[in-house]
């Protein structure tokens, strides 16, 4: 009688099937973890630079009903309120984690109102005449 050593075609090919399968179910739940991930890591970049552009606005436009120094993550970086991500430029500053487009020129609406800052984070991008709304400034 001879040793069986190994294992059948038909064992392979079922063992193969099954982890297709799990390979199925798995890719599309990793990839929607994923881009929430991502979408959280826009919400917090976004309340950072809203924080920041506050802090600049405070400090540099003493009660004015308009502050254009701090309307841009490339403004609050050259006023050093932002820190540029490592590998980047000032004039670069920060990236979309969703798309990795840089958000530098995205603008910031700054309002006074009752005495207080408040930043809105508008998805838009100065284009050398009017605000425009980019891919780059946006979470989807």
């Amino acid at each position: 009688m001879k040793n069986k050593k190994g294992f059948t075609l038909i064992e392979l090919l079922a063992v193969i099937a099954i982890l297709a399968i799990l390979a199925g179910i798995a890719t599309p739940i990793v990839l929607t973890v994923r881009n929430n991930i991502k979408g959280k890591m826009f919400d917090t970049k976004v309340k950072e630079i809203k924080a920041m552009a506050v802090l600049c606005a405070e400090q540099k436009c003493n009660g004015s009903s308009e502050c254009v120094e701090c309307d841009t993550p490339e403004d609050l970086c050259r006023e050093k309120f932002l820190k540029p991500e490592q590998g980047l430029t000032e004039s670069q500053c920060l990236l979309n984690p969703v798309n990795n487009l840089p958000m530098n020129t995205c603008h910031i609406k700054l309002e006074y109102v009752n005495k207080r800052w408040k930043a809105t984070f508008d998805g838009k991008e100065w284009n050398g005449s009017n605000w425009v709304t980019r891919d780059h400034c946006k979470k989807d």
